[in-house]
């Protein structure tokens, strides 16, 4: 899929957003962050609207708070980007909403609402697999398993991801500082484009698996649940236990979660009987074995364009 972005850094694009955010009211949201004055801040916020095909980038970092609270007159009046973000008509989607809603409350006083995070969904999509259950799974993981996008596709992300990994990657010799750099490195902003690319269809494919699971409202109490955690003072967003999945006890292995669990101490069920025999021994049913069809002897494809041998073929 084409994709094309664009950098919101003015009110005249900012106003372009806003119109966009406005008339398709469904929105796919992420954010970038680095370090100022020791703390982590935001300094990209990106909006993918996927009937537009168009990521925009919101430069968070040069508008700051006015990036939230400037007004912009669209069709139903004047409105703001804070506005959108707390309004429950408006949806949006995350993966792993605990990040973004912890930097937008503590910067800017945002408070999101109607939210749907596409990390509890995927964890909630195989509640009978104890071990899948246990922790949840990062996006790069998602995008590389699932089977609803190509593998030439999967490559080029994997690709663009590589290439923005070496700039921004403490581990690979790089540095968040690299998402406070104007202009943007052009790997950088071709990382921020492609990241949210496959997250409509991976929440069409987990939406479809979870329901059918019935773990629909336990995904939206957890939802609600990580909002408020997210928001609290003492939220760390690296905590390490942030990996553990709030369904590994939702699984039907009840050894996995109860230690007590003895499968000695359960009760067989009594043998029916059957003319007075026991069901185990009591005589089947056509127990003679059928016998196995002669398999129809196959014909060399080429012999069939002989015009006599196929007229055979088909008459005989």
């Amino acid at each position: 899929m084409a994709l094309y972005s664009s950098f919101v850094d003015s009110q005249a694009s900012l106003a372009q957003l806003l119109h966009s955010l406005t008339a398709y009211r469904t929105s796919y949201i992420g954010c970038k962050r680095s370090h100022v004055d020791g703390r982590p801040a935001m300094t990209i916020l990106q909006l993918f609207i996927p009937h537009k095909k168009r990521v925009y980038l919101l430069d968070v970092q040069t508008l700051g708070k006015t990036a939230f609270t400037t007004d912009i007159h669209v069709k139903t009046g004047a409105t703001t980007l804070q506005s959108v973000l707390e309004s429950p008509t408006f949806r949006k989607v995350f993966f792993d909403v605990r990040g973004v809603s912890h930097l937008l409350y503590n910067q800017f006083g945002i408070a999101l609402q109607n939210i749907q995070d596409v990390q509890l969904m995927e964890a909630a999509s195989h509640p009978s697999d104890a071990r899948a259950t246990r922790y949840v799974t990062g996006l790069r993981a998602c995008i590389q398993r699932t089977e609803l996008i190509y593998p030439s596709e999967r490559q080029k992300w994997k690709a663009v991801y590589q290439a923005a990994a070496r700039l921004f990657d403490p581990g690979l010799g790089g540095s968040l500082q690299v998402f406070q750099d104007r202009p943007l490195a052009d790997e950088i902003r071709a990382y921020c484009m492609h990241e949210l690319q496959y997250l409509p269809v991976l929440k069409t494919r987990y939406w479809h698996r979870h329901s059918r699971n019935g773990m629909a409202e336990s995904v939206a109490t957890e939802t609600t649940a990580r909002l408020q955690a997210s928001q609290s003072t003492e939220f760390r967003p690296d905590d390490p236990a942030h990996v553990i999945s709030p369904f590994q006890r939702s699984s039907k292995v009840l050894s996995t979660f109860r230690p007590d669990f003895d499968k000695t101490k359960v009760r067989a069920p009594p043998h029916t009987t059957v003319n007075g025999l026991d069901s185990k021994d009591s005589p089947k049913k056509n127990s003679t074995p059928k016998p196995r069809p002669k398999p129809r002897r196959l014909v060399r494809p080429y012999l069939l364009r002989v015009p006599a041998f196929r007229k055979f073929w088909i008459l005989r």
